[in-house]
């Protein structure tokens, strides 16, 4: 009876012990499913909160956008020519009176030929040369100041977008089409008029000879509007390298439609993979972190090589190399699948961010204008 007793007393005791562990892996989960249901709770207000200030930076930019519209004309006729009036619908009347400064601005700064091609020039004659240098430039001084305040603008928001404080989605949706319209036009509002620095009066002088044979449309977009607003290299990267995620990001979206281009041009977007726009983002990108660098490169490259598969060419030049060597691509065209291609490219693209990181230490200034002998060279013979 006794061992009965003892024997009963240890079972009920064990049966004591495993509801208590019951009891703590209940209260153990009930804990575990609070601090689950509490971390949901944050995330889903985190993500409220997310969206709404997503909303208020979207309305704050379209704002600001939309207040600099008469100046965003301006800069769009500084930045195309007189083709803006009919691309984009800048009066008549203001594209003649922007081509008439233009004008004045040319015949004032083309005398300095003339005073270097007489014997004598006394100091009445420089004297009178200056003050109709500066009027020129006065009379310019409105598409200025235009000119000025879009690409502080942008100046401002490109860096916000580099450095993470604004996505480029909401860039996208506050700017979108505005910008992407006249983006293979915008460098000429940063671009610097060539040698207009130099100590020496010999790149000047050739400058300005070209100056007397083109068309003032064309010296309209070389008289260097950068010096005007002294943009910082560093400003016009960002500037450029803001645009081009624009792009990438409208090629990702599918909006850029097809381009009026000969049949030998790429789509459009393809222009992004190109080295020294890759070598352009990682520099600008580089100056935030290295981080920023690798996705500013990675970004372009994708969007560039997406719409370099939209060509017929979607091997590597090596594939079509192998064809024509054993006569097959005259008797088989290969497939124009866009997988085929897509592997390789993303195999690549580790190899595109280390040629971007190597090219970016001999880069070009994207202010840089063409030299005045590659400009002629340029030119269709008479």
């Amino acid at each position: 009876m006794l061992v009965d007793l003892i024997g009963q007393a240890k079972n009920e005791s064990m049966r004591r012990e495993l509801k208590l562990e019951d009891m703590g892996d209940w209260a153990g989960a009930a804990v575990a499913l609070v601090g689950a249901v509490f971390v949901w709770t944050q995330v889903v207000v985190q993500r409220g909160q997310h969206r709404l200030q997503e909303a208020e930076t979207h309305r704050q930019q379209a704002t600001a956008w939309a207040a600099l519209s008469e100046h965003w004309e301006v800069a769009q006729l500084v930045a195309v020519g007189p083709s803006a009036a009919r691309w984009f619908g800048v009066p008549e009347e203001k594209s003649s009176d922007y081509l008439a400064a233009i004008e004045e601005f040319r015949a004032a700064r083309v005398e300095f030929l003339e005073f270097i091609e007489l014997d004598s020039v006394n100091d009445y004659d420089w004297d009178k040369y200056d003050k109709g240098v500066i009027s020129a430039t006065s009379r310019l001084s409105s598409y200025h100041r235009s000119v000025q305040r879009i690409v502080t603008h942008l100046a401002q928001v490109s860096s916000l977008t580099l450095r993470g404080r604004l996505s480029i989605e909401v860039a996208y949706d506050a700017f979108g089409i505005e910008l992407l319209r006249v983006r293979k036009h915008l460098p000429n509002l940063v671009r610097e008029g060539y040698a207009v620095r130099s100590s020496c009066p010999g790149p000047l002088n050739t400058e300005l000879a070209l100056w007397r044979e083109i068309p003032i449309e064309e010296v309209a977009k070389r008289i260097g509007w950068g010096n005007f607003l002294e943009v910082a290299r560093v400003t016009a990267e960002r500037i450029t390298v803001f645009i081009d995620l624009l792009t990438a990001y409208a090629v990702e979206l599918g909006e850029i439609g097809p381009e009026m281009q000969n049949h030998e041009s790429l789509p459009p977007g393809s222009e992004l993979a190109s080295l020294d726009r890759l070598a352009i983002a990682w520099s600008a990108g580089r100056r935030v972190s290295l981080g920023r660098a690798v996705r500013f490169v990675a970004a372009l490259d994708r969007a560039g090589k997406k719409a370099r598969r939209a060509d017929s060419r979607i091997y590597p030049d090596w594939v079509f190399t192998i064809f024509l060597r054993f006569g097959r691509y005259a008797s088989w065209a290969p497939p124009r699948n866009g997988f085929i291609r897509a592997p390789w490219d993303m195999l690549m693209r580790p190899v595109s961010i280390i040629r971007a990181a190597w090219r970016s230490r001999r880069v070009a200034d994207v202010r840089h204008l063409v030299s005045p002998y590659e400009y002629r060279a340029k030119l269709p013979a008479e």
